[in-house]
């Protein structure tokens, strides 16, 4: 996939404060931002910024935590966090309009087909159980 019209790994340190600041809230800085690419088993390429981030809490002072972020999501400990991801998604389609919602639209079918084929292999598995 081109990433190329929706580059987010350029974005200011004011920019991902902006973004930071919408899907975690007030609070909340990005300390450091990290670039890298990483290459998936189909040998397609994708951008990913990590950033380090401190939050300002009352009872235990300053927390450090870092949030990874690649064009469909945002994780956190490699796990997705769904209501970050949902405001990054909306962020980018602000951002990057028509082209990003398109990007956006065949991974997550992508991950639909997927979800269908785990299912359909989880269900033959059973039958096939059932069966001996």
């Amino acid at each position: 996939m081109d990433y190329t019209n929706f580059d987010f790994t350029n974005f200011s340190k004011g920019k991902w404060q902006e973004v930071l600041t919408r899907i975690q809230g007030k609070h909340h800085y990005v300390e450091d931002i990290k670039t890298y690419f990483y290459d998936n088993a189909r040998q397609e390429i994708f951008p990913v910024v990590e950033l380090c981030c401190v939050s300002d809490t009352e009872v235990d002072g300053f927390e450090t935590y870092y949030l990874t972020f690649s064009a469909f999501d945002v994780k956190s400990n490699g796990r997705e966090l769904d209501s970050a991801t949902k405001e990054w998604r909306k962020f980018m389609f602000k951002k990057f309009g028509v082209l990003y919602r398109m990007a956006a639209i065949k991974y997550l079918q992508g991950i639909r087909e997927k979800k269908v084929q785990e299912a359909d292999e989880e269900y033959y598995r059973n039958v096939l159980d059932i069966n001996n």
